[in-house]
């Protein structure tokens, strides 16, 4: 049974974890504020204690970061896509990677990293910074050219997968947030339809 005060502890956890989640924004303006590594280390720390799949041993954690600061490089990132033109104003890019010669009988390396990725964002969010999941275009054939420049880039070998690049920087926006569906409209119960706990 826990005590007075681990359930105090716990409960004010839950409080501080809960506020993080729902206080996450994608932020695509920042300040023109440095972020220093000792605070990113932090980051990627919280990202590496993400559960990924195989064996519970080092080996088969398949996580590579890359910290982008270098201006010439972060415009690059961008490939004069207006879309991504707020790339270049982060300070700090995160490139998230997968070394596919990890544990090659698991294959879903995007999944392991984007947990990871999510630790990440979230741990930036209780320390007052703010992040953008940008996609790397994945699997699809119609942007083999932009994944081929963003690989380039970074001067990725074959058997490093690009998944994400996350921006990072002290927000300089408070944006709106996103409308949600309803909790209940998504939850079903036992099996697909059923919208009723029996």
């Amino acid at each position: 049974m826990l005590s007075a005060k681990e359930n105090k502890q716990g409960s004010t956890c839950e409080s501080i974890m809960l506020e993080c989640i729902k206080k996450r924004r994608s932020i695509r303006k920042y300040k023109n504020e440095e972020v220093s590594n000792e605070v990113i280390f932090k980051l990627l720390d919280a990202a590496r204690h993400a559960p990924f799949g195989g064996p519970c041993e080092i080996g088969p954690q398949l996580w590579e970061f890359i910290i982008i600061r270098n201006p010439t490089i972060r415009k690059a990132l961008a490939h004069e896509n207006k879309e991504r033109e707020f790339i270049t104003t982060a300070p700090v890019i995160i490139a998230c990677c997968a070394d596919t010669t990890k544990d090659p009988k698991y294959r879903d390396y995007d999944i392991t990293v984007a947990l990871a990725v999510e630790n990440l964002m979230l741990a930036a969010t209780s320390m007052g910074l703010g992040t953008c999941y940008v996609t790397c275009y994945g699997n699809h054939i119609a942007h083999e050219g932009e994944r081929k420049i963003l690989r380039e880039t970074l001067k990725l070998p074959a058997h490093i997968r690009l998944v994400s690049l996350i921006t990072l920087g002290y927000p300089d926006e408070v944006p709106t947030p996103k409308p949600l569906r309803e909790l209940e409209n998504m939850v079903h119960y036992d099996h697909w339809g059923r919208k009723k706990c029996q």
